[in-house]
């Protein structure tokens, strides 16, 4: 543990400003001459200050709302199902087709609060009894179309 070292060029001396004209970082210690940023306790939002100018993002206007009661919900959608009941990674032997057996397929990874949301995206074949918490009313009709249906389950 005692010889253990960074590999050379890993680590930097900061540079030193201020000592003298030798140095390249002396009198202004690259700050430029006058102005805002030359002073001390310069700590502008650089991403946004435009010299004092109203910025961009204060003149853009504002649109669109976030509604902080939106209950968030894992998608599915119908074409992706079918899409692993053709390659074999679901087995539809079972009369319904559980979340858990999803998951395990590797259909979805983490369900949101929500949980699962089937929606109408893509086609069925396969007439399917589906276990979710939501399902959309077109993905209802597709499923019905083929004699499958919907088991609604409680979060």
């Amino acid at each position: 543990m005692n010889n253990l070292r960074d590999i050379a060029g890993a680590r930097q001396k900061p540079i030193r400003v201020g000592r003298g004209i030798g140095s390249t970082k002396g009198k202004t210690c690259g700050r430029g001459y006058n102005g805002q940023r030359a002073r001390s306790g310069d700590n502008l939002p650089y991403m946004v200050f435009e010299g004092g100018q109203t910025n961009f993002v204060k003149r853009a206007p504002k649109f669109g709302f976030t509604n902080p009661h939106r209950t968030p919900f894992t998608p599915l959608n119908l074409g992706k199902l079918q899409f692993f009941i053709d390659s074999g990674r679901i087995d539809i032997s079972s009369d319904v087709l559980t979340i858990e057996a999803m998951r395990e397929a590797g259909i979805f990874g983490k369900l949101e609060k929500g949980g699962l949301k089937v929606l109408s995206d893509g086609n069925v074949s396969v007439p399917l009894q589906i276990e979710c918490h939501a399902i959309s009313k077109k993905a209802m009709e597709k499923l019905k179309l083929v004699g499958g249906n919907c088991v609604l389950v409680s979060k």
